[in-house]
């Protein structure tokens, strides 16, 4: 039994060693710097301040960004969800992003050997996948966790739907519902979206050749029971599922705009395509060889330079002083390809690629055609606007224009190309292939793959100029030298990186070659293979993620290290008001989040609503609309220090206040309108829908009304109010649709709100003394968390029940196995044993 494990236990073993290896600095006490992470934490800051003082009232809603939006997007974790243990517990190993890279390496291994790939083999497999370098390092590096997360769940999750259709009904069945509810709990859709295809184009091979094969009732019991896998899956995820689909009808990613000049763009939900393809992967360029040559289109945008390069040597020639010089060339604009900048290119490794045209060659499964059909239909949605395919599935896909970055979809293509590439490689060590077959196939493939490489790699300067978009702007400021000098380094780049992969393409044709030849064994081709996959990765993932991009605890903490206008403005004991920082780019910010409730934020799923505000009076300095917002800061800078400086607003107008002038429109478009030119201390812009909720009275100026917040928490905020008459109160918080989660109570009895000024919340207040409270009380998080809890119960019991049957199964058939009869010794006459 133990002989039997070993090999399973020395993976595990293994990836967890090169996963600590890679990961050294966490281990010692470091932090790895992530743009996005260190927007995260500005954006969460309320939300996380706040549950760590009341974690049995979790925050839903946060005011420091965009004037306040929901917090299911930001950072929330459902109680009921026990799917989030297992990684908690695996991050006791393995912490932060380093879990991503053991989840990639075990996922993958999982998805081998339920293809029956040898175990060893698996092994190496693993460390090709595992090291990625787009997805694994420049993803991390970038801060994009959720993403990667979600990626390194998708091979096992395959694994799970392939053993099910192909073997094991109820074992596949519990592997695909395991691992797909992580992958759901990653939170990132469009991975899932991407998930989903890739199963679907299995299921299509499945039924096919269950119909070729007349297994028909098999395909049938495994689709069903995959099925019932799947509602596993999403029960435990339902909270998260449910409010993230109510929010996203209020976003730019999926509502509408009601503006006129909108409303065609933004039809139906989803984004508009231009901003949706932005970063769409380069076809004339040739960055789309990347997958085969890192450097193709010069790696990242800001890549360093040595000391040997051309653009060192002629700012030497120029009389740029040596420090000066050291510090240009640590941050080039080598990268010259399509997108508007990137963190790196999408590597799969020279080998990989080598080595899956060979499969496609040689492997006779006719899986190979739903892994080709995958791996074609991924490149060409990761080119984009490049080519009209993209366009056409943005309009014909249902929920495809949710989406943004089409370069994500090079993550299916990502997932195929090794696995093909494996596949074919158990074909060669099963000996099912002959030599001569094998020979000239193995020839074919080298010989396509190296001819690639020689002719766009090494003789790169007969196809391209190595020009980018952006250096116009030298020549224009008299730089045009400098850029010259790039270009012969872009060059350069490409040509050693074509010979690196020339190098790694040599090293697996070798290694297979000498093993068809019988000069090496299948241990040693093996050993071989696993080492040019983890030393292709390794290398390619230091250039983006090493021990420079880790910094000492007490220096990450200085990412949010206070300015003097924000200790200025952290003075003021108010609860809630807001801050508009034009220091920094205030709609693509979320740093001022981190000390204020700020006007803008950084969030790709804004609400709609307030985007619209955003483009029509924010970013054109509306005074009425900021004092409306209770703008009680501006953070500009001084003229003569540089220096962020505070600036009190004194027309802000406070946590709410009453109005007595209505100005109804009939549209939304007169609602935005109006907002140019009123008085929002004394007038109120009404679309005319909300009438029954105001009716036809008219509000009276009392002078001794008034309202005063009284406190303020995330979920709710209560007010104090006091008038002779009735009067109509506006509040300077941001309007949700109050079906899905904002409840008014006067008095402790629900009452009705609107919304007002396109953007805030409005209300009849009777006349009297009166307490009113606004609660967030969102049926998807409190209904969602009780299924989560019954979800989570059914899911564990699947799948440790399945798990626990197979394993006792398993145990039986080792016991019952006829152990070898040891051979019998006779003795002759002569007394010698036979």
């Amino acid at each position: 039994m133990q002989k039997r494990l070993l090999p399973y236990i020395v993976a595990v073993l293994t990836f967890a060693a090169i996963t600590m290896i890679y990961f050294m600095p966490y281990y010692q006490g470091m932090k790895l710097s992530q743009g996005d992470i260190t927007q995260w934490e500005g954006m969460s800051k309320e939300i996380v301040d706040w549950n760590q003082a009341h974690p049995d009232d979790p925050a839903l809603w946060t005011n420091s960004m965009f004037g306040g939006m929901p917090g299911f997007q930001i950072s929330l974790r459902f109680a009921g969800n026990f799917i989030d243990k297992i990684m908690e517990v695996l991050r006791v190993v393995f912490p932060e992003t380093s879990v991503y890279m053991f989840l990639m390496f075990t996922g993958f291994y999982i998805l081998l050997l339920c293809l029956e790939v040898d175990v060893w083999l698996s092994l190496a497999g693993a460390l090709a996948y595992g090291f990625s370098t787009f997805f694994i390092m420049v993803s991390i590096e970038a801060g994009h966790n959720t993403k990667v997360q979600a990626i390194s769940l998708m091979a096992p999750v395959l694994g799970g739907v392939i053993l099910a259709y192909r073997k094991n009904i109820l074992l596949g069945g519990a592997v695909t519902a395991l691992f797909l509810s992580m992958l759901i709990d990653s939170n990132h859709f469009q991975i899932a979206y991407y998930m989903v295809m890739i199963v679907g184009f299995v299921g299509i091979y499945f039924l096919i050749n269950s119909i070729l094969e007349k297994k028909i009732a098999h395909f049938a019991k495994a689709s069903g029971v995959l099925v019932i896998a799947a509602i596993l899956a999403v029960i435990p995820n339902i909270g998260m599922l449910w409010s993230t689909q109510e929010y996203a009808k209020e976003t730019i990613r999926g509502g509408s705009s009601e503006l006129t000049q909108k409303k065609e763009a933004t039809k139906g939900g989803g984004l508009d395509f231009e901003y949706a393809s932005k970063w769409s992967y380069g076809l004339t360029d040739g960055e789309i060889l990347t997958i085969l040559i890192p450097n193709m289109v010069g790696g990242a945008s800001g890549a360093p330079l040595s000391e040997s390069s051309n653009t060192y040597k002629e700012m030497m020639k120029k009389g740029v002083s040596e420090n000066q010089a050291m510090q240009y060339i640590r941050q080039m604009p080598v990268y010259w390809g399509n997108q508007p900048f990137t963190s790196g290119p999408v590597y799969y490794g020279a080998a990989v690629c080598f080595l899956f045209l060979l499969s496609m060659l040689i492997v006779r499964s006719r899986i190979k055609w739903a892994m080709l059909a995958l791996t074609i239909f991924s490149i060409l949605l990761g080119l984009g606007h490049n080519t009209p395919f993209f366009k056409w599935m943005f309009e014909l896909l249902p929920f495809f224009n949710k989406f943004r970055t089409p370069t994500m979809a090079l993550s299916i293509a990502q997932l195929t190309m090794p696995l093909m590439a494996l596949l074919g490689l158990q074909e060669i060590i099963a000996g099912k292939i002959g030599k001569d077959d094998l020979i000239k196939k193995l020839k074919i493939a080298g010989g396509i793959i190296a001819g690639i490489v020689v002719l766009f790699g090494v003789l790169g300067g007969m196809f391209f100029d190595f020009t980018s978009a952006g250096d116009k702007q030298y020549y224009d400021n008299g730089n045009g030298w400098l850029i010259d000098a790039i270009k012969q380094d872009r060059a350069s780049l490409l040509r050693m990186d074509a010979f690196r992969s020339l190098f790694f393409i040599a090293a697996a044709f070798g290694l297979i070659w000498f093993y068809v030849q019988k000069k090496l064994s299948k241990q040693i081709l093996i050993g071989g293979i696993a080492m040019v996959f983890l030393l292709d990765g390794w290398l390619i993932g230091k250039r983006y993620l090493n021990t420079d991009n880790f910094i000492e605890g007490n220096q990450y903490q200085s990412n949010h290290t206070p300015t003097q206008a924000d200790l200025d403005i952290l003075k003021d004991s108010d609860p809630d008001y807001r801050v508009f920082n034009v220091t920094r780019d205030p709609f693509n910010d979320a740093m001022t989040s981190y000390y204020h409730k700020s006007v803008g934020g950084y969030h790709p799923a804004k609400l709609i609503r307030y985007q619209d505000l955003i483009e029509h009076h924010i970013s054109k300095n509306n005074m009425s609309v900021l004092n409306m917002l209770n703008t009680k800061y501006f953070i500009n800078q001084n003229p003569e220090t540089k220096q962020p400086v505070a600036q009190r607003n004194p027309g802000a107008l406070g946590h709410a206040w009453f109005v007595h002038d209505i100005k109804w429109v009939k549209n939304a478009d007169e609602e935005v309108e109006a907002l140019n030119n009123f008085d929002p201390a004394n007038t109120v812009v009404i679309d005319e829908r909300f009438k029954a909720k105001v009716g036809n009275e008219s509000f009276a100026v009392d002078s001794g009304a008034a309202i005063r917040l009284l406190s303020y928490s995330p979920n709710k905020l209560a007010y104090a109010s006091n008038a002779n008459s009735s009067q109509l109160a506006v509040f300077s918080e941001i309007y949700y649709d109050d079906s899905k989660g904002w409840n008014a109570y006067i008095d402790g009895k629900k009452a009705d709100h609107l919304r007002v000024d396109y953007t805030l919340r409005g209300m009849v207040i009777p006349a009297g003394t009166h307490q009113i409270e606004f609660r967030f009380e969102p049926k998807s998080v409190v209904e969602g968390n009780k299924i989560a809890y019954a979800g989570s119960f059914l899911l564990f019991a699947f799948v440790f029940g399945t798990f626990g049957f197979a394993g006792y199964k398993k145990m039986k058939e080792i016991e019952t196995e006829p152990v070898a009869a040891k051979p019998t010794q006779t003795v002759s006459k002569s007394g010698k044993k036979k």
